[in-house]
């Protein structure tokens, strides 16, 4: 029988195919061991290979996992009866405080597949249980991962605990998980950190191996894993992916951190990068339902724009766009249906764009797809969830020379860009302090709760949606482009979980339940600190009700612009102080007859040029419209973008840093550099416009 049969359906997931082929090799009197290693592992192997490459994803993996498993049920006995021993031994658990399972049963299963045996400890295990497993089954390893920053402490417990029980030397303690930085670990005293997910079961048998020939006894090497992990719907990215599914707790194997990354493509290699002109661009819409159903109307009434192809899981969706491009008499786009068809959309060469309008879950493996495809990628905010993720983004923008753009159409609102412009001209001053957040909360009763959203407010906590305000006031700040940010402090209020508990009825109406396991608190508040000296507090309320404001307040030297509602004050002149007209009612002592003036006077030339335009084409107050105005016209001309990777990853990795700090009471966390150190010579972003006589003619 040919093996490699058995291979490929492991890789493809058929598990009863797979359980089968195995039966039928044992009966036609196949070696067991050689149906084991060139028909199970081998199966396992590509996918792995496939999934280290960012290839395949955690579904695909999770699948292969369990056709393979079905096969090794059929051939555990033989090979039992045959005297074949396992190559090792594994204990593993999620820990105290935590009941997730599916990430633990993952790993089990790629373990196994490595040729160990593994002893599931369940789920919720206090320390003095691994210690117990580990003095009583003579662990050498004890490998502790946690995605819930609520369960991080439990490792400094499993760390103390084999120090009280005398054990602390005849064990390698590592830990690993999404809110895990190397920092903590040598905080705590273990040993090894690592974010890398895909080696895991690799160096497993590694570490068995090294155990086995210090001892001389195979069967004496345990690897203890402790595995705290989230359902697969939340994250971005392949680290992201990994926790939602679980295989971010299999990353306790390998060191590295965000320190040390490889320069692939050469630091900030994408600064100021420029690609070759497009006359015509080629747009492939992925996601084309609500903000997708607009963004591609908006494209395709641009000039030199054409919607090549789209992108959805909603048949519904697909019609209503074929039926706009029949509406407006454009060329037919190619179409690609169902949920992992985007892959195929940004390897098809009919796109040179891939403007992405999916889920939070889907922004970065939809962007890597894209640039990986060779295609420049735009993807909607945030663009990723977690660092290494982020970093991932860079590397892939760098290596493939392909723009990836976060869409964060706040850096086109008319207010932004007036404070940018008298950024620019120095009206401010020097800037010293920003303000920036996100606050819009509406009701919690009769309201259709987004899913990914809520299951990933019931896992984290932390500032998950920094980009819109904090966007404007680090392009104000020259981010990235002379300065940069250096760490973080965070706090947040109690959680919405917990004031429900406490009897608070703000919540008490259809969603109750899934409001009553939400993590994230009612209001977050956090410090950045630039290198320069610069301070930026960065606010985040979505639970608890608050009228609309993205804050959105730059203090520099000279003056002050702060909005919701627009206030601005200039001196003079150096030191001749703030103009103060004290209105009684409101208390407000801005004059705004001055504000209106400022207002005129230094408005950008971009809403001069195109300002009503844009608010008859709509897309929030007009902003949609300039942002990609401003992106097709620089593709258009062969011009760098106004934000590039950099920035993407800069705004977007402060999902993650401030659940960090948050699950240290406000302690500082640094920020990756991810230009490494190309921020120093980079140019800051200009005065720009468009010259749309150039580009052409737009519809009425």
């Amino acid at each position: 029988m040919d093996l490699t049969l058995i291979s490929e359906k492991i890789q493809a997931g058929r598990a009863k195919e797979v359980k089968a082929l195995v039966q039928q090799a044992l009966d036609e009197g196949v070696d067991p061991n050689r149906i084991l290693n060139e028909g199970l592992m081998a199966g396992m192997a590509v996918v792995g290979e496939r999934f280290k490459n960012g290839e395949a994803f955690v579904p695909e993996v999770l699948v292969a996992a369990r056709a393979m498993n079905k096969g090794a049920e059929i051939l555990k006995p033989v090979l039992a009866a045959a005297g074949v021993k396992a190559s090792g031994k594994a204990c593993i658990g999620t820990v105290k405080g935590d009941l997730h399972d599916v990430g633990k049963n993952l790993v089990k299963m790629m373990l196994e597949s490595k040729g160990l045996e593994v002893v599931d400890l369940g789920t919720d295990v206090p320390p003095e249980k691994f210690v117990e497993a580990a003095r009583d089954q003579n662990c050498r390893i004890v490998c502790c991962s946690a995605l819930l920053t609520t369960t991080m402490p439990v490792m400094r417990d499993v760390v103390e605990a084999f120090k009280a029980a005398g054990l602390r030397d005849k064990v390698r303690i590592m830990i690993g998980g999404a809110p895990i930085t190397d920092a903590f670990c040598k905080e705590i005293g273990a040993d090894v950190y690592t974010s890398d997910a895909a080696r895991c079961s690799d160096v497993a048998v590694e570490y068995a191996r090294e155990a086995a020939d210090a001892s001389g006894n195979m069967k004496r090497t345990i690897l203890s894993a402790v595995m705290a992990v989230a359902p697969e719907s939340h994250g971005q990215g392949r680290r992201a992916f990994l926790a939602d599914a679980g295989l971010a707790a299999m990353a306790i194997a390998v060191g590295g951190c965000a320190s040390g990354r490889p320069k692939i493509g050469g630091a900030g290699a994408m600064s100021n990068f420029a690609a070759p002109p497009l006359a015509r661009i080629r747009v492939g819409v992925v996601g084309v339902g609500l903000r997708g159903t607009s963004a591609l109307k908006r494209l395709a009434c641009m000039p030199g724009v054409e919607i090549a192809a789209f992108c959805d899981i909603d048949e519904a969706a697909m019609k209503r766009s074929r039926d706009f491009l029949a509406l407006k008499k454009l060329h037919p786009a190619r179409e690609f249906f169902g949920p992992v068809a985007y892959k195929d959309l940004c390897q098809w060469d009919g796109v040179d764009v891939v403007y992405a309008c999916v889920p939070w879950k889907l922004h970065a493996p939809v962007a890597l797809a894209a640039m990986r495809g060779q295609k420049h990628a735009f993807v909607e905010v945030p663009a990723t969830m977690d660092v290494e993720s982020c970093w991932e983004l860079v590397e892939t923008s760098e290596a493939t020379r392909r723009h990836c753009m976060m869409l964060e159409n706040c850096c086109y609102g008319e207010h932004e860009m007036l404070a940018l412009n008298m950024c620019r001209l120095g009206v401010l001053g020097e800037t010293v302090y920003g303000e920036a957040g996100y606050l819009h909360s509406g009701k919690t009763r009769g309201f259709k709760l987004s899913g990914f959203r809520a299951e990933w407010y019931q896992e984290h906590r932390g500032n998950y949606y920094p980009t819109h305000g904090l966007g404007p006031v680090a392009q104000y700040m020259n981010i990235n482009r002379g300065d940069r940010f250096e760490y973080l402090n965070s706090m947040e209020s109690t959680s919405v979980g917990d004031l429900i508990r406490a009897g608070d009825a703000r919540w008490n109406g259809e969603n109750l339940e899934a409001y009553r396991k939400y993590l994230i608190g009612g209001y977050s508040s956090s410090l950045i600190h630039t290198v320069n000296g610069k301070v930026i507090l960065l606010n985040l309320s979505c639970q608890v009700p608050h009228p609309y404001s993205r804050i959105n307040t730059i203090q520099g030297t000279h003056g002050v612009f702060m909005d919701y509602p627009l206030r601005i004050d200039v001196e003079d002149e150096p030191g001749s102080g703030p103009h103060e007209k004290r209105d009684l009612e409101f208390n407000d002592r801005f004059d705004h007859a001055r504000t209106a003036a400022y207002r005129e006077k230094y408005r950008h030339p971009f809403w001069k040029q195109a300002g009503e335009l844009a608010k008859k084409s709509g897309g929030h107050g007009g902003m949609d419209f300039l942002m990609d105005l401003r992106w097709v016209y620089c593709l258009q001309n062969g011009l760098p973008l106004d934000m590039d990777v950099y920035d993407l990853a800069a705004w977007s990795c402060l999902c993650e840093i401030t659940e960090k700090s948050q699950a240290r009471r406000g302690a500082p966390v640094d920020i990756p550099d991810f230009t490494r150190g190309a921020w120093k010579t980079m140019k800051p972003l200009g005065i720009v416009t468009v010259d749309i006589a150039k580009m052409g003619t737009f519809p009425a």
